[in-house]
């Protein structure tokens, strides 16, 4: 019998020349067959209508949102073998072309109820259809579950074989986390980390609650539309708690003006973009040394090539603005961020709307480690690492780690819609956690070892070093204070000196006239 005997109508009607999301996506089908020469097409394409390829694309979405949750119920029955429905009766079964990697089986026979979509049937009996309505051609779960965890471990690979399994796989993992209470508001920042999130009866207050990073991340940009052309899947994945979402962090697009920048002499002034709004630095009251190198090396960012990306979220303050907003709201107070450019970020904070509530809760921000030894003396010596009191080992280079992983996703993200890469990405930082996560005993049992090493070791040497100069470790701290008051007071002319200079000149020129 036919694969679809209760379809609805998808199509756009006589008026737009519709013939519905079946015939539409019958290309898809006949590509697939091409590919792998199951029933393989020998004759000409049709195509029946004048419909634009955004309109094929809504439509297909349109026609699948209303399947997902039946098809999540379906995908849990397949996946635990809770066997077909009673209501399936094989006199409304169906035989289908199927992709199988697994078992290479080329057609299969499916049942049905008599009220049950093909869509439906198929996932009960193990597969996805390539359309919503009157499939043609279907591909095995298992097949789509092996390739899920490739991608896993494999994050460049493509994705439009498997776009259905990743919706059902979300709502299945949502139902569990609600049963299981995990499902309330910014949960993963709130549960993440066992040895970070909770606290253990009378333990002992940490000299900072949290210890997080802020950075840019250039190689996931994704590259604009041309022109006034149409973006066919203008869907938004909101559905992530990775994110934040565009309207919040537009409430910060102005709170920061963009200082004026020179140009170098032979640069192009019409190679630059007039950004709106600042960045990060812009905030603060005076551009220190640390401010200017960093505009400095991030000229290239601002120059009209890169504008041919639509997503990137950049450098502009609005940014890391929004990140510390939703850190100050959800995070305990006392805790440390670390940015490239903390140091002047700092003052940007202050100078915002933000700012009261920074002081109030009593955080902070620092440089990472690595970056910072780019910074001056007098910089490193207030916002190092290796200079602030309860750091400890921690050296805040976390995303310089995760980017270099994430550029796997470069290659693929960066000529997708804006939906698909936030799903990419999306899915990347679910395994990224897992692995974490998965590690992290091996990570805190090697981070108490080297503590250990630390101390018995290297502190013994320090002792020696001081009983052999006779000086004790309150003169280290004073050494600190001292030089902290030097690195503020230098490029400052004492006024004693100033009288010298003058008096040496003035006796110069008495003895050229004399």
């Amino acid at each position: 019998m036919d694969v679809d005997n209760i379809g609805v109508d998808v199509g756009f009607g006589d008026d737009e020349g519709g013939e519905g999301v079946a015939e539409n996506t019958e290309d898809v089908s006949v590509d697939i067959r091409d590919v792998i020469q199951v029933g393989r097409w020998h004759g000409r394409r049709k195509y029946k209508d004048g419909q634009t390829w955004k309109h094929r694309i809504q439509t297909l979405n349109a026609a699948w949102a209303p399947l997902i949750e039946e098809m999540s119920e379906a995908y849990i029955k397949w996946k635990y073998s809770f066997g077909l429905p009673q209501t399936f009766d094989e006199s409304y079964s169906f035989s289908i072309s199927v992709v199988d990697a697994l078992t290479l089986v080329t057609e299969v026979t499916i049942s049905r109820g008599s009220d049950t979509r093909a869509a439906i049937a198929l996932v009960y009996a193990g597969y996805i259809g390539t359309s919503p309505e009157k499939p043609s051609l279907a591909v095995s779960l298992k097949t789509l579950e092996l390739y899920y965890t490739l991608r896993l471990f494999k994050p460049s690979l493509s994705i439009e074989a498997f776009a259905k399994t990743i919706s059902i796989r979300r709502k299945v993992d949502a139902q569990v986390a609600k049963e299981l209470g995990h499902d309330s508001a910014n949960y993963h920042v709130l549960n993440s980390c066992p040895a970070c999130c909770y606290k253990l009866e009378d333990e002992p207050e940490l000299k900072f609650s949290r210890m997080w990073a802020v950075d840019g991340n250039n190689s996931l940009k994704r590259v604009a539309g041309i022109g006034s052309r149409e973006v066919s899947d203008n869907r938004v994945f909101e559905e992530s708690d990775y994110y934040l979402s565009k309207d919040f962090v537009n409430t910060f697009a102005g709170e920061i003006k963009a200082r004026t920048v020179s140009l170098v002499a032979d640069e192009d002034p019409d190679e630059w973009v007039d950004e709106e709004h600042g960045d990060p630095t812009d905030g603060t009251k005076d551009a220190s040394q640390c401010t200017e190198n960093w505009k400095a090396a991030a000229a290239d960012q601002h120059k009209k090539m890169w504008s041919i990306f639509d997503e990137s979220g950049g450098e502009l303050a609005k940014y890391p603005l929004a990140v510390v907003a939703m850190a100050l709201k959800v995070l305990p107070p006392g805790w440390i961020m670390g940015y490239d450019i903390g140091c002047s970020f700092e003052g940007t904070i202050q100078r915002s709307s933000l700012g009261p509530e920074f002081a109030k809760q009593g955080c902070r921000t620092c440089v990472n480690a690595f970056h910072g030894y780019s910074h001056n003396a007098k910089c490193q010596h207030k916002y190092h690492p290796l200079n602030i009191l309860g750091m400890g080992l921690e050296d805040l280079e976390t995303l310089e780690r995760l980017f270099s992983s994430s550029n796997q996703l470069a290659p693929i993200t960066r000529y997708m819609t804006a939906y698909r890469r936030r799903v990419f990405i999306d899915v990347f930082l679910q395994q990224w956690d897992r692995e974490k996560y998965q590690n992290l005993a091996t990570m805190l049992h090697n981070n108490y070892i080297q503590a250990l090493d630390v101390l018995e070791e290297e502190a013994q040497a320090l002792q020696a070093d001081l009983l052999a100069k006779g000086i004790s470790v309150e003169d280290l701290e004073a050494y600190f204070i001292d030089e902290a008051n030097h690195l503020k007071e230098m490029g400052k002319e004492v006024e004693g000196d100033l009288h010298a200079v003058a008096y040496v000149e003035l006796l110069q020129r008495y003895r050229e006239v004399k």
